[in-house]
């Protein structure tokens, strides 16, 4: 018992030490500074408890989950696509969102949608060029009378109209880079069901459409 009693006197006499000295800190402030040390000890309190919870949800919300992208190219060309007069060469073919792989959908006349989720394989300029490659006769003679560039001028799908909108610019230069045939092709063929895939077909068969169309101008501008 007087063991249990000497501890209670012990804690009794520590509390009181400590609230005794807590006295005489707080004696040294001003008025105002005890106002300014009781906000502190409150900014504190709530910085402490922010920290917690920060720590809990960090926790507690999962990582996000990856996105599932889907990616798309323009197909094979049609078989009966014309190949390119062995005489003229192949130049550059560019496009008017240089480098963007998402696909484009419109909604509204002034408004349109990058699909993060649905993808050409590659910039669609290089689909094109690689298409236009195919159709490019081999040839011994590498002096070329002319050459041909080509500009994505749009390549999107109309989500009002359900259509395909593609419009290509055809550019036929001599050796001396000077202009000898220059068309724009444009074509907006319809969807049955709005998809990605469906979006991709149809670009594929406006493009073949068009470079058989240039192909034949071609053709029958080198018979004049």
């Amino acid at each position: 018992m007087r063991s249990r009693d000497k501890a209670c006197d012990l804690a009794t006499h520590g509390n009181a030490a400590v609230q005794i000295r807590r006295k005489e800190l707080e004696g040294h402030f001003s008025a105002p500074g005890r106002a300014l040390l009781c906000s502190f000890r409150t900014f504190i309190a709530h910085l402490s408890v922010l920290i917690a919870l920060f720590c809990g949800a960090c926790s507690i919300i999962p990582d996000p989950k990856p996105l599932d992208i889907n990616y798309y190219d323009f197909g094979v060309p049609g078989a009966d696509l014309p190949q390119l007069p062995p005489e003229i060469g192949l130049g550059t073919v560019k496009s008017a969102t240089p480098g963007e792989k998402r696909m484009i959908f419109r909604d509204s006349p002034n408004h349109v949608r990058f699909d993060e989720c649905n993808r050409w394989a590659a910039p669609p300029e290089d689909l094109l060029f690689s298409r236009l490659s195919a159709l490019v006769p081999d040839s011994s003679d590498p002096q070329k009378k002319g050459s041909l560039s080509v500009k994505i001028m749009r390549l999107e799908c109309d989500l009002t109209k359900r259509s395909v909108s593609v419009e290509l610019r055809f550019e036929l230069s001599d050796a001396n880079c000077k202009e000898i045939l220059v068309r724009t092709y444009s074509d907006s063929p319809a969807l049955g069901d709005l998809s990605a895939s469906n979006y991709a077909l149809g670009v594929s068969g406006a493009l073949d459409k068009a470079i058989k169309k240039f192909f034949v101008e071609i053709s029958q501008s080198e018979r004049k």
